[in-house]
């Protein structure tokens, strides 16, 4: 996995999340560059553990995103009457990136 053998030490992300619940690691590449396995999910923390971590990351996330040394990877902006076929995307593993309704604001 080289993704595992891009790091030394600390903390790696989850990995393959987005592909399902299941993957498989190289346990020798993780013992070796002493690696500490991480797994969260915010779908079961409550909203003031939500706006705590949000409050956190502002001082951090904020500049990097501002002056454009973190971007986000949009794969395609989908319409919302096309909602479905975003879906059907999605559900093909296919994206790579953010898929993007856009809602246009009704007269």
């Amino acid at each position: 996995m080289t993704t595992l053998r891009a790091l030394v030490g600390g903390v790696g992300p989850e990995w393959e999340r987005l592909g399902g619940p299941q993957t498989t690691i190289d346990l020798n590449q993780l013992s070796f560059r002493r690696l500490h396995l991480l797994g969260t999910t915010f779908s079961i923390r409550t909203l003031d553990e939500l706006a705590d971590v949000c409050t956190a990351l502002v001082p951090d996330v904020l500049p990097v995103v501002a002056d454009g040394r973190v971007r986000p990877v949009v794969d395609r902006v989908v319409t919302f009457d096309d909602a479905h076929k975003a879906a059907d995307y999605l559900r093909s593993n296919q994206a790579i990136g953010k898929v993007v309704l856009e809602m246009k604001e009704q007269s």
